[in-house]
C-alpha cells in the first residue's frame, strides 16, 4: 500500500482540524500497513473501526465550527461527511460477513476520499472559518 505522506498541502490552518487530519492519515497509513502484512482479519477490521469512530468525532468537530462560524455550505460537508460514514458501515458489513469486498478495496477507498475530501473540501472551508475568529 502506498503511504500517505503528510505534509502541508493538507494543512488547513485550523490546529485542532489539522492534528485530527494527522491523526486519520496515521490510521489510513497503519491500515495499509497492516494489509500489506496479512495481520488478518481482525487486526483490519479494528482499524477500520477505529477510523470509523475518530471519523465520527472528527466530523463533528468540523460541522461544530462551521455551524459557529455561519459556514454557508455547511449542509452539502455534512451530506459528504453522512455518505462517507454510511460507505464505511457498509463495507464493515461486508468485510464481516465475507462479502465481495476485499481490505484493499477499503483501503483503496478511504485512501481516496480522505486525501481528496482534505484537499478540497476542507480546504474550502478553512480561510472562511479563521477569518471569523477559529484557529
Amino acid at each position: 500500500m502506498e503511504t500517505v505522506i503528510w505534509n502541508s498541502d493538507f494543512e488547513v490552518g485550523i490546529k485542532t482540524i489539522d492534528e485530527q487530519h494527522k491523526r486519520l492519515v496515521m490510521l489510513l497509513n497503519s491500515l495499509g500497513k497492516a494489509i500489506e502484512e496479512n495481520q488478518g482479519k481482525d487486526a483490519i477490521m479494528g482499524i477500520v473501526e477505529e477510523m470509523k469512530k475518530y471519523s465520527v468525532y472528527h466530523f463533528k468537530t468540523e460541522e461544530d465550527a462551521m455551524t459557529a462560524t455561519d459556514y454557508p455550505k455547511l449542509s452539502p460537508h455534512k451530506q459528504e461527511h453522512d455518505a462517507f460514514i454510511e460507505h464505511v458501515l457498509d463495507a464493515v458489513d461486508t468485510l464481516e460477513s465475507g462479502g465481495k469486498i476485499t481490505p484493499s478495496e477499503v483501503w483503496n477507498f478511504l485512501r481516496t476520499w480522505i486525501t481528496k475530501h482534505i484537499l478540497e473540501t476542507d480546504k474550502a472551508y478553512g480561510p472562511l472559518l479563521i477569518a471569523r475568529g477559529i484557529s
